[in-house]
């Protein structure tokens, strides 16, 4: 008899443990990937800077955290602020939504206490803003599995903040 409820508690236990690992790979059925459609492109860089502009970097790197690096910059100096406007843009795909998670809080427990730091609630699942008004945009946006930051530096008399809010969202709507 101790024997048969040893095996009855046996296949609960494994009974429960299956149940608890499809669970999480039903929570990380949601998984995104990237592709370039998500990633920021020379058309909508030049509408944030408000002028022509050029791509200066556009790197991929595949592996266990897929990601993608560009930059683009101005072509001229703003004649007004006697700056050259530059965007950076960097997506990270991770192989789980706690990885993309811990990546996300990792950088805004960082910058949180800086002044200008803002939470977004109406960009994927986790999101915020980061500007000091005068020299740069920050936005970092975590959605499932993907994490990607984008950020203006050097903010010039022709850069959109609007805009820059705008493509910001239509890559995140963008990341399925």
């Amino acid at each position: 008899m101790q024997k048969q409820m040893r095996s009855l508690f046996t296949i609960i236990i494994a009974t429960l443990i299956l149940q608890a690992c499809n669970t999480s790979e039903n929570n990380n059925s949601t998984l995104y990937s990237i592709t370039s459609s998500n990633v920021l492109n020379l058309t909508d860089a030049k509408r944030i800077l408000g002028e022509k502009a050029h791509q200066t970097d556009s790197t991929w790197t595949k592996g266990n955290i897929t990601t993608c690096l560009c930059s683009f910059t101005a072509n001229d100096t703003d004649s007004i602020t006697n700056r050259r406007g530059v965007i950076y843009f960097f997506i990270e795909q991770y192989p789980s939504i706690e990885e993309a998670h811990k990546k996300y809080t990792d950088t805004k427990t960082a910058n949180e206490n800086n002044e200008g730091v803002k939470a977004l609630t109406d960009f994927g699942d986790e999101a915020y803003f980061h500007s000091d008004k005068e020299n740069f945009y920050f936005i970092m946006v975590r959605k499932a599995n993907v994490v990607f930051n984008m950020k203006v530096n050097k903010i010039t008399g022709n850069t959109s903040l609007r805009k820059f809010t705008h493509v910001a969202k239509e890559i995140t709507n963008s990341i399925k």
